[in-house]
């Protein structure tokens, strides 16, 4: 592995919704930039939107809301 800064390591953090998730609508009026929306395939997160406060993963009460992290290779593709 080779070393380096955190911020070269990590592109950036992601969040997704799962199967857990019930609808029920908490994230939606915790999101304070408008980052959660509800499709035909369920509840997603808007990656521009997102900031990253977390709030969302904090009021679901069914852990629905997962963090992804995705790191970038050193050349630059992912």
């Amino acid at each position: 592995m080779k070393k380096g800064t955190l911020r070269q390591r990590v592109a950036e953090m992601k969040y997704r919704v799962n199967s857990r998730c019930t609808k029920c609508g908490e994230c939606f009026y915790v999101c304070h930039v408008g980052a959660i929306s509800e499709t035909p395939e369920g509840v997603k997160i808007i990656e521009s939107r997102c900031v990253g406060c977390e709030e969302c993963r904090d009021v679901c009460g069914e852990n629905a809301i997962e963090e992804i992290m995705e790191t970038a290779r050193e050349d630059g593709n992912e």
